[in-house]
C-alpha cells in the first residue's frame, strides 16, 4: 500500500497487502509539522473523581491539625516577668506548670469564711502586715472566688489582695497578716472591742450598775479591732467590763480595773475583717 503524505497533520490511510481494497484510518492527529504532534483526552469517571475530592479534604484536614498543634506548642504567659521554675520534662505528662514571677507588683492570697464572704467587696482597702516588716502596707481587694472549698465543716473563699506599693522589695511566699475595711461609720455609740460577747447566737456586753456587773444583750454594727459600734442595748454613760490582761484578776476590792467609760461619737470607725491569714506572692 501507500502512505499519505501526512504533511497537513489531518492522516493518512493504506491499503492492505491482501488486496481486497479496504481500508482503515490511523490515529488521527493535530499538528503544523511533518511529524505531527498529537493530543490525547482520557475520560475520567465519577468514581476517580471523588476519590481525588477525598484525598483533597484529607490534607486540608491534616493541615488544619498541623497549625493547631504548631499553636499549641507555644505557651505564652498571661503575665510580664521572669520564668522561675519549670515542672514540665521532655516526655513526661503535660499536667505540670510553669511558674513566672511578674514584675507588675505584689499580691496576697487570703481565704475568708462562709459567714464572712457577703462583708467582702472588691476594692475595698487592707491593711497588710508582712513578716519582717512593722509597718502595715496598704492594698486592696481586686480578686474574690465565686466557689468555696470546704475543709471538714467549714467552707470558706479564695481572696486576693494587691499592694499598693511596688518599690519596697518583698519576697515570694513571704507570710502576712490582713484588715480588710468593710465599713465606715462615724459619729456613732460604741465600746471597746474586747467588751463585747457572743454567746448563743446573740451578742452580749457586761455592765456595772450601782457596783454590781448585769449582762446585756446588744446589737452591733460596724467591728473594728479597738472599737466595736453599738446599734442598740446601751445607752451613752454606762461602764462597761473588759479584761485587762496587764492588770491582777479582778476581785471585790479592785472592781476598777475592770471598768472602762462607754463613750458615743467615735469618729471614723472603721469595721475590719481582722485576723486573716496571707501568703505573700508576686503578681502581674
Amino acid at each position: 500500500g501507500s502512505n499519505g503524505a501526512g504533511s497537513n497533520g489531518t492522516g493518512s490511510t493504506r491499503t492492505g497487502s491482501d488486496g481486497a481494497g479496504a481500508s482503515r484510518s490511523s490515529a488521527t492527529g493535530s499538528g503544523t509539522s511533518p511529524q505531527g504532534n498529537a493530543t490525547s483526552t482520557r475520560t475520567v469517571s465519577a468514581e476517580q473523581i471523588t476519590a481525588d475530592q477525598a484525598s483533597i479534604d484529607a490534607a486540608a484536614a491534616n493541615l488544619v491539625l498541623a497549625r493547631q498543634n504548631l499553636a499549641q506548642a507555644t505557651l505564652d504567659s498571661p503575665i510580664a516577668g521572669t520564668v522561675a521554675d519549670i515542672g514540665l520534662t521532655v516526655g513526661g505528662s503535660s499536667s505540670g506548670s510553669i511558674t513566672v514571677i511578674g514584675s507588675g507588683g505584689y499580691v496576697v492570697d487570703t481565704t475568708v469564711p462562709l459567714a464572712s464572704i457577703d462583708l467582702i467587696k472588691k476594692g475595698q482597702p487592707v491593711a497588710v502586715t508582712v513578716d519582717g516588716i512593722s509597718a502595715p502596707l496598704s492594698g486592696s481587694v481586686t480578686y474574690i472566688s465565686v466557689l468555696g472549698a470546704t475543709s471538714g465543716s467549714s467552707t470558706s473563699y479564695s481572696v486576693t489582695v494587691a499592694l499598693a506599693t511596688k518599690s519596697q522589695r518583698l519576697f515570694d511566699g513571704t507570710g502576712a497578716s490582713l484588715a480588710i475595711t468593710t465599713g465606715k461609720v462615724s459619729d456613732v455609740l460604741t465600746v471597746p472591742t474586747s467588751a463585747v460577747q457572743s454567746m448563743a447566737n446573740r451578742d452580749i456586753v457586761t455592765v456595772l450598775e450601782h457596783g454590781k456587773t448585769a449582762t446585756k444583750g446588744v446589737t452591733v454594727g460596724a467591728v473594728g479591732p479597738a472599737r466595736t459600734e453599738i446599734k442598740s442595748g446601751l445607752s451613752d454613760g454606762q461602764q462597761v467590763v473588759l479584761a485587762v490582761l496587764s492588770e491582777p484578776i479582778p476581785n471585790s476590792n479592785n472592781t476598777s480595773n475592770m471598768t472602762r467609760r462607754l463613750t458615743g461619737g467615735s469618729s471614723g470607725l472603721t469595721g475590719n475583717g481582722g485576723g486573716l491569714g496571707g501568703t505573700m506572692r508576686i503578681g502581674g
